[in-house]
């Protein structure tokens, strides 16, 4: 999915609709993507609140959710570079941190279906019935 930022009305709107500044907030054709931190909370009734307003359904996905998932990196005229291991994306900053062997510019990430733990192993996803919404979206996040 394409992301987009979101006009600063609209943004503001809905961070006064959740009661709270979300650490990232982008959206794509037909849904909006909240990045909240580990420990934050948002309700389900300020969920619906900004699902009304925009029309869109609404994704929340917690700060390092994101952390081992498989990459594919490529250069600006697309080549296939080599994968990579997602370690933290700083939403602030816009940055990515990446365990990669590749050492040319990186233009494009992909992210793959597959989730490794710290010791590299491979974490078993759930079947596509009980995927959470939120592993789903983290994946059209990008």
């Amino acid at each position: 999915a394409v992301e987009n930022r979101m006009n600063f009305r609209q943004e503001r709107k809905i961070c006064e609709l959740l009661g709270m500044k979300p650490l990232h907030l982008s959206e794509s054709q037909n849904k909006i993507y909240i990045v909240i931190g580990k420990g934050k909370w948002l309700d389900w009734g300020s969920i619906q609140k900004v699902e009304e307003l925009t029309k869109k359904k609404i994704i929340v996905v917690r700060k390092g959710e994101e952390q081992g998932s498989l990459l594919a990196l490529y250069n600006g005229k697309r080549k296939f570079l080599g994968i990579g291991i997602l370690r933290e994306i700083d939403y602030r900053r816009k940055t990515m941190k990446i365990y990669t062997p590749v050492s040319d510019k990186v233009s494009t990430v992909s992210v793959g279906k597959v989730k490794l733990d710290k010791n590299l192993k491979e974490i078993p996803l759930p079947t596509e019935e009980n995927v959470s919404e939120d592993f789903r979206a983290f994946k059209e996040l990008f």
